[in-house]
């Protein structure tokens, strides 16, 4: 199983009623071709009401526990289903500088 599919089966775990969009953004970054590294995961569940947003990081990082140690970086937006139906975009990760 690829480390993106991981991802998503943890987050599914943790947050069955979450809409979420995990992209690879590894081909941004200076990595060899086909690399998993760098994500970013959009999520939006109800369960984050009322929550401060680095209790809402802490909750999806704690939940990927050992597989946090398998990739470089996650870009991490955290919403309550709300707060997503209110964004005018989902937001955007910078190009990295390429070597």
């Amino acid at each position: 199983m690829n480390l993106e599919t991981e991802i998503r089966n943890k987050v599914f775990e943790k947050f069955p009623n979450a809409v979420f969009k995990l992209q690879n953004e590894s081909h941004m970054h200076s990595v060899p071709e086909n690399s998993e590294t760098h994500f970013k995961l959009i999520i939006a569940d109800d369960s984050f009401v009322n929550t401060p947003r680095v209790l809402r990081h802490k909750m999806v990082f704690s939940h990927l526990g050992d597989l946090m140690q398998k990739f470089h970086a996650l870009a991490l937006h955290c919403y309550t289903h709300d707060e997503l139906s209110k964004l005018d975009s989902e937001p955007e990760s910078p190009e990295c500088a390429k070597k």
